[in-house]
């Protein structure tokens, strides 16, 4: 029933006038508005139902012509918006229409039998009679008429407003004038209201007169009362008068779907998502190898702006950090509490799914395995193109993530190159991925949620606590692997005696048997493949949604190596070294991943043996450019102009900041 409401429409909820400012088909919520005031309240479906069965919650003709549109009947509803004249008037008709009919609605026969009926009535029935008179047969037969027609809809018998004529002259020279009048109307309005500097409305009688003195074509013309040019001015849309007002950013800013900006009014309602290439590299912990900028994936709450959910990895924005860190979001954070090396004393009390997810339109969220994961999520709003102010939330704590964060720490990149200057950031990098991930659980938590936030007046923490009442119940996935098989990827495997093959490995049990011998030999059956996993599988049984697990038959393999990028590996390596002849076997894979591992250990070891002696000649290369003495192995006659070089101020402060 309430799934019809739209925007702007009138409501009387306990007496008092509101508007629908937006109604949530996905949460079964509608969000109404005081126009004075601009209080607003957010009532669920449930809500409205019990308030208009008490009769306490009352809609406006607009909204109940909308309803009526999709089969409810609201013929009462309606008679309570009338002025009690109209429905005495109603009441009256409908006591006219009754004297003259048949228990089954149909007419008694006989006009002297009808004005006996009506005689009767008026005289025991109508107080009205002796200032209104008696209507007469016709009237009463009409007014019959009418109701059958609408299905005993008594609304049928209100008066019906009369029309002007246009084919009499005086009605012609009215409409001319007031055609004029419009027209003077717009003239003085584009002149002096539609500007950024604009006048208040009631100046516009007065310019009006100043601009009838003036031109003699609208001398005629008589000046509308105000509330007639306030009915005139609401025909323009929001976004035109934003414009005109404030100009095209503003409105761009203001509309960005068309539709006005609006502000979250609980918590959960909607988030921002987005990523970031943070500005620090990071080393890997064996090798101590300069492996890049990590990727952060971010969903924040438009509300209170707290983090709600994060992912950090050294991929690329991909399906898998989207559901790596929406899983995150959905889920308790009491983790952060047995995080190693850090002590977090704040809480951290977001968990549950949101009603909508706004995000961007870059390439990454709209690659295909993206789309089949964000249309899992929920109500996702894809921004116009070039719009990043318009989830400026995320963006703004992007950045006060970089600058309060990792500008101060070893191995920065800061924000662009200018900042970096002739900083070394690859050479000084010292922490690894976690050790990153750990100080920006720390940050989160400790410093931003807890610190005062400029554009709410508090910390995102106590608007989080204060709003909480207003939160409706958490809504959480029917289960946790609901989420974690977003993240398998769908192949397509023939059954063969043996089971299917999955990048080399072999999967077989019983179950998959029993459908090859219902289905018969080489049957296609769809596979989804955890990358994370590989133990085991899920097959789907034919014709139903249903799937059953089928484990790896290399069980001693694949506890060493879990993951499909490790494999990979291993089975590039097996390929290469193995006889044309034999075939890939779980033997084979053993003994290329044992190679493997000798190999990586002996880089390893290598790699610590050159790294002490890197350090020894850096250390005296810088100690040459701080005295200023001139390297060893260069000529007399180039010694002269080679300069002393002196090391930046901005590299030395960053060295002298602690590690974390």
């Amino acid at each position: 029933m309430f799934n019809s409401l739209v925007r702007d429409t009138p409501i009387a909820l306990k007496g008092e006038k509101y508007v629908i400012d937006k109604n949530l088909l996905s949460a079964n919520r509608v969000t109404v508005c005081q126009p004075e005031s601009g209080i607003e309240v957010s009532l669920s479906y449930d809500e409205l139902s019990h308030y208009f069965a008490k009769g306490e919650l009352v809609f406006e003709r607009q909204a109940l012509d909308v309803m009526e549109k999709n089969g409810y009947d609201l013929s009462e509803s309606k008679m309570l918006l009338l002025s009690d004249e109209r429905k005495k008037d109603i009441l009256r008709k409908k006591g006219y229409v009754n004297a003259i009919s048949n228990p089954d609605g149909s007419v008694i026969k006989g006009i002297d039998n009808q004005l006996e009926k009506i005689a009767e009535h008026a005289k025991k029935e109508d107080p009205f009679s002796e200032s209104k008179g008696v209507p007469s047969l016709s009237s009463v037969r009409r007014w019959h008429a009418r109701i059958r027609a609408s299905k005993d809809n008594v609304l049928s018998l209100d008066r019906r407003p009369r029309t002007r004529s246009k084919t009499n002259p005086e009605n012609i020279e009215k409409n001319h004038q007031d055609e004029l009048t419009r027209e003077l109307f717009n003239l003085v309005t584009e002149k002096h209201y539609w500007k950024q500097n604009k006048v208040p409305v009631t100046h516009i009688p007065v310019l009006m007169t100043l601009e009838k003195a003036d031109k003699e074509r609208y001398r005629g013309c008589s000046v509308p009362s105000l509330s007639t040019m306030y009915r005139w001015l609401s025909t323009h849309s929001a976004f035109d008068k934003k414009v005109k007002h404030e100009g095209w950013l503003a409105a761009k800013r203001a509309f960005p779907s068309g539709v006005p900006v609006v502000e979250a009014t609980y918590l959960m309602e909607a988030v921002e998502l987005d990523h970031t290439q943070l500005d620090i590299n990071v080393i890997d912990e064996d090798t101590k190898e300069v492996l890049g900028r990590p990727w952060l994936t971010v969903f924040l709450d438009k509300k209170s702006r707290m983090v709600v959910g994060l992912f950090l990895s050294m991929s690329t924005p991909s399906a898998r950090s989207v559901v790596k860190a929406y899983r995150n979001m959905v889920l308790s954070k009491d983790y952060v509490k047995h995080l190693k090396g850090v002590n977090i004393e704040s809480e951290w009390p977001c968990m549950g799914m949101p009603d909508q997810v706004i995000t961007d339109n870059g390439r990454d969220l709209h690659a295909s395995e993206v789309q089949r994961v964000m249309g899992h999520l929920g109500e996702i709003v894809y921004l116009p193109k070039g719009s990043p102010q318009l989830k400026g939330r995320v963006e703004r704590f992007f950045r006060s993530l970089n600058e309060g964060l990792f500008h101060s720490k070893r191995g920065t990149t800061f924000s662009n190159y200018s900042k970096c200057g002739d900083y070394k950031s690859k050479k000084e990098a010292i922490y690894t991925l976690s050790q990153v991930n750990v100080m920006i659980h720390k940050w989160v938590v400790d410093v931003y949620h807890t610190r005062v936030h400029k554009a709410l007046g508090e910390s995102p923490l106590t608007c989080w606590q204060g709003n909480k009442l207003s939160q409706k119940i958490i809504r959480l996935p029917n289960s946790i692997t609901e989420i974690d098989e977003l993240l398998w990827i769908i192949k397509q495997r023939t059954i063969q005696k043996d089971g299917i093959s999955i990048e080399g490995l072999k999967y077989n049990s019983k179950e998959l048997m029993g459908i090859m011998r219902e289905k018969g030999l080489a049957f296609q059956v769809d596979v989804f493949v955890d990358e994370e996993d590989l133990r085991l599988v899920r097959v789907v049984v034919p014709g139903t949604t249903n799937t059953i697990d089928v484990p790896c038959t290399y069980t001693t393999y694949i506890e060493k190596v879990k993951n499909l990028k490790s494999h990979q590996e291993v089975r590039k390596s097996a390929l290469s070294k193995r006889r044309q002849e034999e075939k890939l076997s779980e033997q084979i894979l053993l003994r290329a991943q044992k190679d493997l591992q000798d190999m990586e250990r002996k880089a390893k070891s290598s790699k610590r043996k050159t790294s002490g002696t890197r350090k020894k000649k850096a250390a005296a290369g810088d100690s040459e450019k701080l005295t200023g003495t001139q390297p060893i192995g260069i000529s007399k006659r180039n010694r002269g102009k080679i300069k002393p070089v002196i090391e930046s101020k901005k590299l030395s402060d960053i060295k002298k900041v602690e590690a974390v």
